[in-house]
Parts: C-alpha cells; sequence; structure tokens
C-alpha cells in the first residue's frame, strides 16, 4: 500500500536548496534530486522499512549523496520532516517532530 508523501515546508526548502547547491558545484542536481526521489517514493510504498531512529521518526539514508531523510509514518500518510546532509547535526529535526 503507497501512502501519500507531504514534504514538511523545512525538508522542502532542504531539497530545493541541495539540489541547487549541486547543481551549481558540480552539474549534478538532476542527478541529486532523482536519488532523493527513488528514497521518496520507496519510503511511500513501504513506509516501514526503516527502523525507528527517535520516538515516532524514521530516517532512510541517501548513499551515494550522503544525506537523510527523516520522516514519520501517519494514518493517511508520511510526512518527510527534513532532508539534511550527513555531516549535518541530526537534532535539527527533532524540534520538528
Amino acid at each position: 500500500m503507497t501512502l501519500r508523501l507531504v514534504l514538511a515546508l523545512e525538508a522542502a526548502s532542504e531539497l530545493e536548496a541541495a539540489t541547487e547547491w549541486y547543481e551549481r558545484e558540480a552539474a549534478l542536481g538532476a542527478k541529486f534530486a532523482s536519488e532523493i526521489r527513488q528514497v521518496l517514493v520507496r519510503i511511500a510504498r513501504i513506509p516501514l522499512l526503516h527502523g525507528v531512529l527517535f520516538l515516532d521518526t524514521r530516517c532512510a539514508r541517501v548513499r551515494r549523496y550522503n544525506y537523510n531523510v527523516f520522516y514519520r509514518v501517519e494514518s493517511d500518510r508520511v510526512l518527510v520532516l527534513a532532508i539534511l546532509h550527513g555531516s549535518r547535526d541530526p537534532d535539527i529535526w527533532r524540534s520538528r517532530s
């Protein structure tokens, strides 16, 4: 069962900023966005695939780009809280949950 996927405003902004950075620095914006999109589709299709990291928040890794997608499974949707580079402080998303 595929759940509806919703990006929090902060997550959407993080995705946009990272895509723009990859495009500007290495002309890889489209590839980065595609990789993130694949992770998001997998999360929507199999939301319980990734273990709980903190309370009810889960984390999916985007290995090729060292990014993490933090999300929460709700009754009718998957809410993406943050899309952060692996070197960023993971506590950033905790204030959003």
